[in-house]
């Protein structure tokens, strides 16, 4: 009896370790989105989609909420093949190359339908052969949202609404000028130091989208929420261009493929969740408002005096091939 009891016991510890050794491949992915967010929720789905496909071969770890990082920290991370994939705002990727702040312009796209099919389409390929020179491999797009304004000082309808408002903005430049020219005074600040900047009266407003506005939960220190939709805020799939060729010809595509189903899933939570964000901050107890088309407008004119600005900004090129491939898909979606 006891042989047999070792036997067995044997017989499972080869079972044990041969388990243990059937991943061939690890692929590291990091983010900054909490695990309640939709980036996240998409992550596992590609998580999911690579291990079942690859029949284990593949096994993905996903390291959220900045646990590794933020921001471009990770994108140099990937450079470096420290993690394999990240998803990051492309107009991060500016640090590297101005061209990758076009897309970060305010009210560029007239609806979440057009940037989309400005991304998967012609022009966003063409921003992926722009980022194999400094060492990343476009997968794909992710996205964060639409970024909304919140404040501490009252609804914003139109441009004289901003007037002064000590406002939080990512370390965009594109950002930094058109909130300027609001009449706005930008302050570019880490994520992580907005809810006290807010809380303290440092700054009054920041801009957001509402996901991460729940998450970050300046919510609680902003009363007002007023849906500005001044920016597609598109996140780029990066992965490390040797880990991506370490791969089989197979599980290229198995891995190329996740991501644009990822993407595709994290499209359907994002149109779900929005409604629903916006009936559950009003339950808070904050005051959400929407804009006409006219009020919308206003904004629109005054970001569009900045054209020369943007077009130095950017780089010719960039602009121009942006501003057709915007008006292409206005046109294919009419």
């Amino acid at each position: 009896m006891k042989k047999r009891f070792s036997i067995c016991l044997a017989a499972a510890s080869i079972l044990m370790a041969g388990t243990a050794l059937a991943a061939d491949v690890t692929l590291k992915v990091a983010h900054g989105a909490p695990e309640s967010n939709h980036m996240h929720k998409a992550w596992q789905k590609f998580e999911e989609i690579v291990e079942k496909r690859t029949n284990g071969d593949i096994e993905v770890e996903i390291y959220p909420a900045g646990q590794l990082g933020e921001g471009r920290e990770l994108l140099e991370f990937v450079q470096m093949g420290e993690i394999d994939l990240n998803a990051e705002a492309v107009g991060v990727l500016s640090g590297w190359d101005d061209i990758f702040a076009a897309t970060e312009l305010p009210y560029t796209f007239a609806s979440r339908e057009v940037a989309r099919k400005v991304f998967l389409g012609e022009y966003g390929d063409w921003l992926g052969e722009k980022m194999e020179p400094i060492g990343l491999k476009s997968m794909g797009w992710f996205e964060i949202g639409i970024r909304q304004l919140t404040n501490s000082r009252g609804p914003v309808y139109t441009p004289a609404d901003v007037e002064g408002l000590k406002l939080r903005t990512m370390q965009v430049d594109a950002h930094i000028t058109a909130w300027s020219k609001l009449g706005a005074n930008p302050m570019p600040m880490a994520s992580g130091e907005v809810y006290s900047a807010l809380q303290q009266g440092v700054i009054d407003a920041q801009e957001n989208p509402l996901s991460n506005i729940r998450s970050m939960r300046t919510h609680e220190v902003n009363k007002y929420i007023s849906l500005t939709n001044h920016v597609y805020s598109a996140y780029t799939v990066v992965m490390n261009p040797a880990k991506y060729e370490s791969l089989s010809a197979e599980q290229q595509k198995i891995v190329s493929d996740a991501v644009i189903e990822a993407s595709e899933y994290q499209q359907d939570l994002i149109k779900a969740e929005e409604p629903e964000l916006v009936d559950w901050f009003r339950a808070q107890g904050n005051e959400v408002n929407e804009l006409t088309p006219e009020q919308m407008a206003q904004f629109q004119s005054k970001i569009k005096e900045l054209k020369p600005e943007f077009q130095k900004l950017v780089g010719e090129e960039a602009y121009g091939k942006l501003m057709a491939a915007v008006a292409k898909a206005e046109a294919e979606l009419k």
